[in-house]
């Protein structure tokens, strides 16, 4: 190699780290814009590129709005541990290929969760659907509901339990999560079983999301099913049991 080669740090564009920390671009703008958490570097192109300073930042800041920080506060933690006129950090190693991932799934189920809650918490629609999308795809419904989307709804659910400031991420999460389970219910032209599967939460049941699921599950096996989605009165169960059998 040359005496005049040198080699350069690593850098990334906006899609890239966006895919990373589970966010959309637009986001990432939106916070480069309001809170100065953006690339330092562009090329002679004008396109902007992440350094991994750049992204250690970005990733810290997404640690402290998993701890519950508004994103005025996670930015300014964010700056004030890693000042943009402070040396570099290292980049973190990437994340794991499928083949160096524990043999229980562990490590992928806690980095989609970590993905989606970002992008709950940054109030982030289209990131949230993306990922709901993704997490399906990749693990399968029911996997992806006890690994992933149910274990980050309680999360939330849990932080904002007796207080209204913070409620609205886990009300726009259960929507998101909602509509993506009914998306992963295929429509059965011919099912395996001449009668359906009758699910229905009994009158004590809050909950209605965890039918949604193992219907959508059901469902990818070819099994068809009759769901009730909000609480029935017994009388009104066992009618259905039988006009069902």
């Amino acid at each position: 190699m040359g005496a005049g080669s040198g080699t350069e740090e690593p850098t990334l564009p906006v899609a890239s780290v966006a895919r990373r920390l589970g966010v959309a671009p637009s986001t990432l703008r939106t916070w480069d814009r309001r809170y100065g958490l953006g690339p330092s570097r562009h090329t002679d192109g004008r396109h902007r590129r992440y350094g991994s300073s750049d992204i250690g930042r970005l990733e810290l800041m997404q640690r402290a709005l998993l701890s519950g920080a508004s994103t005025a506060e996670a930015a300014k933690y964010a700056l004030e541990q890693m000042p943009r006129s402070g040396p570099p950090q290292p980049e973190e190693p990437a994340e794991p290929s499928g083949a160096a991932v524990a043999d229980d799934g562990s490590e992928v189920r806690s980095r989609l969760a970590r993905r989606l809650s970002t992008a709950a918490l940054a109030m982030d629609v289209g990131a949230v659907q993306r990922m709901l999308a993704d997490t399906i795809a990749e693990l399968g419904v029911l996997p992806a509901w006890t690994g992933v989307l149910e274990p980050v709804l309680s999360a939330l659910g849990a932080r904002w339990r007796g207080v209204s400031a913070g409620a609205e991420v886990e009300y726009l999460l259960a929507e998101c999560v909602f509509a993506a389970l009914v998306r992963a219910t295929p429509v059965l032209d011919e099912p395996r079983n001449t009668r359906p599967v009758l699910l229905g939460c009994v009158p004590e049941e809050r909950d209605s999301m965890p039918m949604y699921a193992l219907a959508a599950s059901l469902a990818g096996r070819r099994i068809g099913a009759q769901l009730f989605g909000v609480p029935l009165p017994a009388e009104v169960l066992a009618v259905a049991v039988r006009r069902s059998a």
